[in-house]
């Protein structure tokens, strides 16, 4: 038996929402920097998570600023809804394997070949 209107729909709408998911979690793109470099998103994107790949320090980390923005920034001079969050010194260490996630349109790592990090794009 073949499915009906309604499973269809269903199939689809389910679909869509793992499509979604998908973008949201760097399915556009990544990149690779472990060299102290600045990286940046594609036009149109923003990074919207970083791995870390060895203890890291971040020397940059840029926070996206929309205006009418209901997100909250970590970055100095950012502003947006909420309250309690910090800017990221460049002498906070992240431990290798943690994921950070938000919206950034720039991240500098420090340079260190034996670790380095994987940011990922995304709307």
């Amino acid at each position: 038996m073949g499915q009906t209107t309604g499973e269809k729909l269903l199939s689809v709408l389910s679909q869509e929402v793992v499509n979604t998911r998908n973008h949201e979690f760097g399915q556009l793109g990544s990149a690779f920097n472990d060299s102290g470099d600045a990286v940046t998103p594609p036009a149109g994107k923003v990074i919207v998570a970083i791995s870390f790949l060895g203890t890291m320090h971040l020397t940059g980390l840029v926070a996206e600023n929309v205006a009418g923005s209901k997100s909250f920034a970590i970055t100095a001079g950012q502003t947006g809804e909420g309250s309690g969050g910090e800017v990221v010194a460049s002498t906070n260490k992240f431990p290798s394997g943690a994921t950070i996630c938000g919206r950034w349109t720039s991240v500098t790592c420090a340079a260190q070949p034996s670790g380095g990090i994987i940011v990922y794009f995304g709307y």
